[in-house]
């Protein structure tokens, strides 16, 4: 399948996948199709990016994924939605996408909206402590902030049990304000990642519309590197799978939030 046809499989998918919200339906019931959708908003996203070099349309679809993930959690908290597995802080990479975008007022608004704690029937610990630290870094600065961001990575190096681990080198050079060391696990983090993309490319997970698109385009990396830009790190033109094109500056006003439209229109519906 081409990059294209891909693009427009995507396209008809969310069409779909969205239309479930049509129905007046416990929150619950629709968190597997809605982490779904927010997962075909950002391979849409890459795909623009890579078609067309359309950074706008780009940077749009991952806060499609952010006002996925931020709807998903207001409406779990209106219902009382509390032990739901996907509420994992780990299990979406829709924080992950706001953050590769730039925007980090939904980011916040993600983490204010999450739960704090490990969830072990939808995540693995050392999952959450990663994605904890990074809820954590984007906070104000302050005293409290640096406490909590110490207390997670000694958690997590208790969890490792001295096992290498990039993520958290990145993580400590993040927090050190140290430019090199983060360069040193960046370009490791890169390279394990493009070995994990040739594993399963032989697998069945290639067969995901998903999967072309992310295995071009590193999400996750562009967020690190959005973070180590916001603290002006000397960082390379380009990285393998993070190019300079998906680090510019978004430079139009973030989409209108699809999902207050939603909930018009099935009350409308239903009335």
């Amino acid at each position: 399948m081409s990059l294209q046809e891909t693009r427009e499989e995507l396209i008809d998918s969310l069409q779909g996948g969205l239309s479930v919200l049509m129905n007046s339906v416990p929150i619950r019931s629709v968190g597997g199709d809605l982490e779904e959708a927010a997962g075909w908003f950002q391979a849409l996203g890459i795909c623009n990016l890579l078609l067309f070099a359309d950074t706008d349309r780009f940077y749009e679809n991952l806060i499609h994924s952010g006002h996925t993930r931020r709807y998903f959690l207001r409406k779990s908290r209106e219902q009382a939605n509390t032990d739901d597995y996907q509420l994992a802080i780990s299990r979406w990479d829709s924080f992950i996408d706001v953050v590769a975008a730039g925007s980090f007022r939904l980011a916040r608004e993600i983490v204010a909206a999450s739960v704090a704690v490990w969830l072990p029937g939808g995540e693995y610990e050392d999952d959450y402590l990663y994605r904890l630290f990074l809820h954590q870094f984007i906070g104000p600065p302050g005293p409290q902030r640096d406490a909590q961001l110490h207390a997670t990575l000694d958690a997590w190096r208790t969890w490792l049990s001295g096992q290498p681990c990039t993520r958290l080198d990145c993580c400590v050079a993040l927090l050190k304000g140290d430019s090199g060391a983060f360069d040193t696990a960046f370009v490791d983090l890169i390279a394990q990642r493009q070995a994990q993309v040739a594993k399963e490319a032989k697998m069945v997970l290639a067969a995901d519309i998903a999967f072309e698109p992310r295995s071009r385009i590193f999400i996750e990396g562009l967020a690190l590197l959005r973070l180590a830009q916001a603290l002006r790190f000397t960082l390379r033109p380009d990285y393998p799978l993070c190019p300079a094109i998906a680090r510019a500056a978004a430079v139009k006003a973030p989409p209108i939030d699809i999902y207050p439209e939603i909930e018009r229109e099935r009350g409308e519906q239903v009335g």
